[in-house]
């Protein structure tokens, strides 16, 4: 039997921020999903029941290609391709590109890309500059600033909390804020 949204949300604690954790039930899912041959308006249709009561949805996915994903994919209306500036990642954003284009052609869908969203930035090294100056050639004004590695990241991560609560003032928290602020802005 289907679940409804409603049975699978649990609150944060923070103010107007919901999840939809993922668990070991998350793979079954997409094996579920490919098995039945779901519809890639899956998650679309079954988010139904409870979009009005949020201004935005967020679809965090794994970094596969894969039924699961593409449903997500087709049921956002704005996509954001975060990607560690090393060579393996930038794979990853042509795969993801690569499906985006597929799912636009085969299924019609019809949201827009926002951009990639370097991470994991490290100005001592010459791969990420290398990768960086990569991804701008290819993708011009579609890259945007970047976000620096930084170990706050790893701590408010590892203390359950945003880089807002752990350092406000932190260059992380500002270079987030800049990205927010452009998706933000595309989104409106």
């Amino acid at each position: 039997s289907e679940l409804h949204p409603g049975q699978v949300i649990r609150e944060t604690g923070r103010d107007r921020l919901d999840i939809i954790p993922s668990d070991k039930k998350t793979s079954t899912a997409q094996v579920v999903l490919s098995a039945q041959r779901a519809p890639i308006q899956y998650i679309s249709k079954a988010l139904k029941p409870v979009q009005g009561d949020y201004d935005y949805i967020v679809f965090d996915t794994a970094p596969s290609v894969g039924d699961l994903m593409g449903a997500a994919l087709w049921a956002s209306d704005y996509v954001l391709i975060p990607s560690a500036v090393d060579f393996l990642s930038i794979d990853g954003v042509m795969k993801l590109l690569d499906t985006l284009k597929d799912i636009r052609t085969d299924h019609d869908w019809k949201g827009q890309l926002i951009g990639i969203l370097p991470t994991f930035y490290d100005e001592t090294t010459r791969e990420s500059a290398a990768i960086l100056q990569d991804l701008k050639e290819q993708f011009d004004k579609g890259v945007l600033a970047v976000i620096h590695r930084a170990t706050i990241l790893r701590e408010c991560a590892a203390y359950g909390q945003t880089i807002f609560e752990a350092d406000n003032t932190s260059r992380a928290a500002k270079e987030y804020k800049r990205a927010i602020d452009h998706i933000l802005k595309v989104a409106k």
